[in-house]
């Protein structure tokens, strides 16, 4: 597959983060080449894929211009001089928008992934690509309004901004918060919007200043060893709650010595010289570093070697990239409560999360963890372990990649469990248990899902516990405990209706349907499959869509309705293969297949048999063929006992984690 990765801001986190994805993008196999700008950043770096610098931009983190003027003359002349070069480069990203589109024609790619869409004009551009044949993806960074505008003019700019998502096949975005938050802006991108995690920021522990870069930040902010260091990095802008952050330092400084370092570069809608007025007046102007530039790689790691926490004071936010940052070097964080923030902080392992706009809050979570060094080392080795396993568990889990889903949520779960942490080691067990369940070990999913019930109902984790229900629901319908499987799941649907929690219910309604399916009540089946189909595909959850179409599918094969049968089995092997879960593709295609044998179309089955043993070939799983065995002695494609895995590593691991 031809990748194309446009960048067009060839310095700063958005070009970190492409480089990240393209490299990760080329080691998965893809021919992959990102289209960045000529002063790209990262040229002297080891590249596994293609880059071409073929955009002409301007200098995007210009010293001089970060200066704030002296004086109204001052004042009045950069007003004046900005607005001049604010027509000046709208013209050139026009033109650079033209010149970008005829190399993307000529070039032709399999897919090209953009990023942030800076201005609603480029909506034109990008529908000339589409119309022209191109597949556009997109990974969502930011889609609102933060720094300025009325509500009357975000309005407006959303309306506008609806003609460039209508232009995407596939949109990602940076958690489920994030991907629900979009679609209530945007419902028109319903169905083809998906959740991913934003993932930490390894390069900067792979380009690193070293001992020397380190003691010379510690000379140039004149810290000295020992002293608590509270750490703000990142683009300095009004929607990163500094005032908020300097107000809740004066109240750290009046009960523990400490500095607060605030490194980045300040755009042009930050006031500088109001912040730091700011910090005399609260009395701390001493206690205060502001570094305000951009910041080079290689002086990154340094810096949060230098913290003892980081901070995001942030008044609203869909993800943090310099978060990511300080979870690679093992950094306890204090964030608000605001976007995605609270699906990455852990509250109270990897860090503390805090209301916006509550410096008071804001201070004494500070003060907990530069008052005690134990804690601020046990919340960084958190931040760095113990969450990032779960996340790459559950990323190899949705993607079918069960042996590597297994060492992931087991080191998860030992990571807890070593630390003694109750529920977290409830969350790892919960997992744990829906890859057995997708194993069909379901004694073991069952164990798995009562231990993890247990610690969650005995820590008070009222959501956790909720969906453990459902899942006990789920576990007991397929080993036949119908009504008891009736009851779990009717109980966690309450309490999802009790909590406000639209998802959780949705899920719920998902695995009531399968329960009533495995009862072969099919009127309750199709109205709680239905109920679930409905509110997953308003959320746009293509994962949730897939599994609940390929239940509506059975539903119908049972009550032979074969063809309503096919259009669910259809739709759901659209959706696997869309996101790359081949297993759950081949048994889709498997069941597409058993159709057209009982309708009598032969030659069909056995192209559908042979397509989705194409797919688990050389990563099957005993599931597969247990449940597809007869059909395939029947279409003479063998016997598939010789050829089945023992499911008996699912019990293995599933000793292990008890």
């Amino acid at each position: 597959m031809r990748l194309f990765v446009v960048e067009p801001l060839a310095a700063g986190g958005m070009i970190h983060y492409a480089y990240q994805l393209c490299a990760a993008l080329a080691e998965a196999g893809a021919d992959v080449t990102l289209v960045t700008a000529g002063n790209y950043e990262l040229d002297g770096w080891p590249h596994n894929f293609t880059v071409e610098k073929r955009l002409r931009w301007w200098t995007l983190h210009d010293a001089a211009s970060s200066r704030p003027p002296r004086g109204r003359l001052a004042r009045a002349w950069r007003k004046i001089r900005w607005s001049a070069r604010r027509v000046g480069r709208g013209a050139r990203l026009l033109w650079e928008w033209v010149r970008l589109t005829r190399y993307l024609l000529r070039e032709r790619p399999d897919v090209v992934q953009f990023g942030k869409i800076n201005f609603p004009f480029e909506a034109f551009f990008l529908a000339w690509l589409r119309w022209r044949g191109l597949y556009l993806a997109q990974i969502c960074h930011e889609f609102e309004l933060r720094e300025r505008g009325s509500a009357p003019v975000v309005y407006l700019v959303n309306r506008l901004y609806t003609a460039v998502y209508a232009q995407f096949s596939l949109i990602f975005l940076h958690g489920e918060y994030n991907r629900r938050r979009f679609l209530q802006l945007f419902p028109q991108a319903a169905g083809k919007t998906a959740a991913i995690p934003h993932g930490n920021e390894r390069i900067f522990l792979e380009q690193h200043g070293g001992a020397a870069a380190r003691e010379r930040l510690r000379r140039q902010y004149q810290l000295a060893d020992g002293e608590p260091v509270v750490l703000f990095f990142g683009n300095l802008t009004p929607s990163k709650g500094l005032p908020d952050l300097l107000r809740a330092f004066a109240r750290l400084r009046h009960r523990a010595p400490a500095r607060l370092v605030v490194a980045g570069y300040p755009t042009k809608y930050i006031d500088l010289p109001a912040l730091q007025a700011t910090a005399v007046a609260l009395g701390i102007a001493s206690s205060v570093i502001f570094d305000a530039r951009y910041l080079p790689v290689a002086e990154v790691g340094p810096l949060l070697e230098l913290a003892t926490v980081a901070v995001y004071p942030y008044l609203s936010s869909t993800q943090s990239g310099s978060l990511q940052v300080a979870y690679s070097f093992g950094r306890p964080v204090v964030a608000t409560a605001v976007g995605g923030l609270p699906e990455v902080v852990e509250d109270g392992r990897s860090g503390f999360l805090v209301p916006p706009g509550d410096p008071e809050a804001l201070a004494e979570a500070l003060f907990k963890i530069t008052s005690n060094p134990a804690l601020a080392q046990e919340m960084g080795m958190w931040s760095e372990a113990g969450l990032a396993m779960g996340v790459l568990g559950l990323i190899a889990h949705n993607q079918g990649e069960y042996a590597l889903a297994r060492q992931r949520y087991q080191q998860s779960l030992n990571f807890y469990r070593r630390a003694g942490d109750r529920p977290g080691t409830a969350r790892a067990l919960m997992r744990m248990g829906l890859l057995f369940y997708s194993l069909e070990a379901y004694e073991a999913a069952q164990e798995a899902f009562q231990n993890a019930f247990t610690l969650a109902e005995a820590v008070g984790d009222e959501r956790a516990s909720t969906f453990i229900r459902a899942y006990l629901g789920l576990a007991a319908a397929a080993q036949g405990a119908h009504e008891e499987a009736r009851r779990w799941c009717q109980e966690a649907l309450q309490r999802c209706g009790h909590l406000g929690d639209a998802y959780g219910a949705a899920l719920c309604h998902l695995y009531l349907g399968q329960t009533f399916l495995q009862m072969q009540a099919w009127a309750d089946a199709h109205r709680s499959l239905e109920a679930a189909w409905d509110a997953f595909r308003k959320m746009g959850d293509r994962h949730a869509m897939a599994y609940t179409c390929r239940y509506l599918g059975d539903l119908h094969r049972l009550r032979k309705a074969y063809a309503e049968a096919g259009r669910w089995y259809r739709e759901s092997l659209a959706l696997y293969q869309e996101i790359g879960n081949a297993d759950s593709a081949a048994n889709v295609l498997a069941a597409l297949g058993h159709i057209a044998l009982l309708q009598g179309r032969t030659d069909e089955a056995r192209r559908r048999m042979k397509d989705a043993l194409a797919l688990v070939n050389g990563r099957p799983h005993a599931s597969f063929y247990r449940h597809w065995q007869d059909l395939l002695r029947r279409l003479g494609l063998g016997d598939a006992g010789q050829t089945a895995p023992n499911v008996r590593q699912a019990t293995d691991v599933h000793s292990e984690s008890r």
